[in-house]
């Protein structure tokens, strides 16, 4: 049976072709839609993850936990704070300096030189990753130079932690009575040597604070007993 193909069939055979392809282009367009979108769920998901760790992270004062903090009793002079700062990032902290409303404070270090056991002012502590940093008697610690009203027993001094990063963080130190070893300072810039710990002429040649000879800031000690 011969079969006569017209031009009107050619077109009918035409418009069924496309009539299908536009039917299956939905489904392939819904099919590419729903893959992009799953990629896309899973890219915001760990954005979003990476987002709150860094977030968390984000400066050092948020990654420093204080713990057993105190500050030595004084009614003038000198006095110090101490305690545990805890670094609870991946990264270490540096801390640049402390401010409070008693007078100038300086971080100090201990060393040892030829004479025995310094103090003198350092700048910056850094605390490691997942690390702590010890402010105790006779190591580092906060120094106040200068009391500008005294710190009493049952009372807490508040001072503001700041950082390398410009961050900076308010830490309470309750104020106890300490009675350990005495310190000696010179008004002449230059510590008095004696067989317990000395001030350098460093901490006092930044002119934070000014003490007479012989003057004493009971409760430092650098002996291994303190």
């Amino acid at each position: 049976m011969n079969i006569t193909i017209t031009p009107a069939t050619r077109r009918t055979r035409r418009l069924t072709a496309v009539a299908l392809l536009t039917l299956a282009a939905p489904a392939a367009l819904t099919a590419c839609s729903s893959d992009d979108s799953g990629t896309s769920g899973d890219s915001k998901s760990a954005a979003s993850s990476a987002s709150a760790t860094s977030s968390a992270d984000a400066t050092m004062a948020s990654r420093i936990t204080p713990s057993d903090t105190w500050a030595k009793a004084a009614d003038s002079g000198m006095s110090a704070a101490f305690g545990t700062l805890k670094n609870t990032g991946t990264m270490p902290i540096v801390i640049t300096g402390a401010r409070g409303d008693a007078g100038p404070v300086q971080l100090h270090v201990t060393q040892k030189t030829a004479t025995g056991m310094e103090m003198k002012e350092t700048k910056s502590f850094t605390v490691p990753a997942g690390g702590s940093l010890e402010l105790k008697p006779g190591s580092s610690h906060l120094m106040f130079m200068n009391l500008s009203h005294a710190l009493k027993a049952g009372e807490t001094q508040k001072l503001t932690v700041t950082f390398d990063d410009g961050s900076h963080t308010d830490v309470s130190f309750p104020v106890r009575a300490y009675d350990g070893a005495k310190e000696k300072y010179a008004g002449s810039g230059h510590a008095q040597h004696s067989s317990e710990a000395t001030h350098s002429g460093d901490a006092h040649s930044s002119g934070m604070g000014s003490h007479s000879a012989g003057s004493t800031m009971p409760g430092m000690s650098t002996t291994p007993s303190h």
